[in-house]
């Protein structure tokens, strides 16, 4: 079986641009984008350990994150 590719996407405030990067920083691997309006942050987690990494960064900013983490799924095509 293919490893899945994880797609993390969800809003935060301007002024946490650093807290975002520090959070995401904890997780090697995990490539960080940011959408053009500064506020609309994505996650690639791809790998054995995606499913692990999105678990620790779900956690790690479940207590200060304004509004939820959209989750998206996908495999490579065989």
């Amino acid at each position: 079986m293919n490893p899945v590719e994880l797609y993390v996407y969800y809003k935060a405030p301007r002024e946490w641009a650093d807290r975002v990067r520090q959070a995401v920083a904890q997780c090697p691997g995990v490539r960080l984008l940011l959408r053009e309006d500064g506020e609309t942050w994505m996650e690639i987690h791809c790998g054995e350990r995606a499913e692990a990494t999105e678990r620790e960064l779900s956690a790690a900013m479940s207590i200060w994150l304004p509004g939820p983490r959209h989750v998206e799924r996908f495999r490579p095509v065989p």
